[in-house]
C-alpha cells in the first residue's frame, strides 16, 4: 500500500507526466501545462512537487534544496486593483492599456525568474475558446473595460 502512496506515475495519465529529458539531454526544470476543467493541472502539479520535494522516483532523482512556487496572479495584487479601479472610475483608458501591457511583461519575468524548478500555470483555456469560435475571448480586464464604458455612455466604434 506504500507504493501506491508515493508513486503517482502509477494513476497519473500520459499527459499529467512532464518529459523525463528536455530536448537538451538534462532532466526539465521547468513545465508548463495547459487543460480544461478537470484535466488533472493541479493534482499533477503538486505531486510534482511533492516528488521535487522528497527525491522520489521517477520524477526526482534527488531532494530539492529549494522549490520556488509562483502562484499570485496579477490580477489579485491589491496595489494593481486599486489604480485599476480609480483609473476605470476616471475613464483614462490609456493608463488602462499601459497597466495591461505591464503585467504581461511582468507574467513573462516571473516565468523567467521563478521558473526555477516547476512553475505552474492555470488558466482556463482562453486559447480553446478563441479556437473553437475563431474570436478572441476578451479576459476579465477586457470584460471591466467594456462594462465601464457602456456605464459611461461611451458607444463603440
Amino acid at each position: 500500500m506504500t507504493f501506491l502512496n508515493e508513486r503517482w506515475d502509477v494513476f497519473a495519465h500520459r499527459h499529467q507526466l512532464p518529459p523525463v529529458l528536455a530536448a537538451n539531454g538534462a532532466p526539465w526544470l521547468t513545465w508548463l501545462m495547459i487543460g480544461g476543467r478537470g484535466a488533472g493541472k493541479t493534482r499533477a502539479g503538486a505531486e510534482w512537487v511533492r516528488a521535487q520535494a522528497m527525491g522520489r522516483a521517477p520524477l526526482a532523482s534527488e531532494k530539492a534544496g529549494r522549490i520556488a512556487l509562483v502562484g499570485e496572479l496579477t490580477v489579485e495584487c491589491a496595489a494593481l486593483w486599486c489604480v485599476l479601479m480609480h483609473e476605470f472610475w476616471t475613464g483614462d483608458i490609456q493608463t488602462i492599456n499601459a497597466l495591461v501591457n505591464a503585467t504581461a511583461l511582468l507574467v513573462t519575468y516571473w516565468g523567467f525568474r521563478f521558473g526555477v524548478l516547476g512553475v505552474y500555470i492555470s488558466g482556463r483555456t482562453r486559447e480553446k475558446v478563441s479556437a473553437l469560435t475563431g474570436q478572441d475571448s476578451p479576459g476579465m480586464v477586457e470584460k471591466l473595460v467594456k462594462a465601464v464604458l457602456v456605464k459611461d455612455g461611451v458607444k463603440k466604434k
